[in-house]
């Protein structure tokens, strides 16, 4: 890309980064609460809280 244009800039928009980090945090969760804890996460669990609570959250 910086052959064919040297000045142009990559830019991501909030959207986008918080899209790709939730992304990650959902992808990482699964293995996490297995690793820790050795079973999968419960709805009442802290952890599936503290996601849910990080992925819904109104403001971003």
């Amino acid at each position: 890309m910086k052959e064919h244009l040297p000045t142009v800039r990559r830019a991501m928009t909030t959207f986008h980064v918080v899209h790709l980090a939730a992304g990650r945090l959902t992808a990482v969760h699964p293995r996490f609460q297995q690793e820790k804890y050795h079973c999968r996460g419960r709805e009442d669990d802290p952890l599936n809280k503290c996601l849910k609570a990080l992925l819904t959250s109104k403001k971003r």
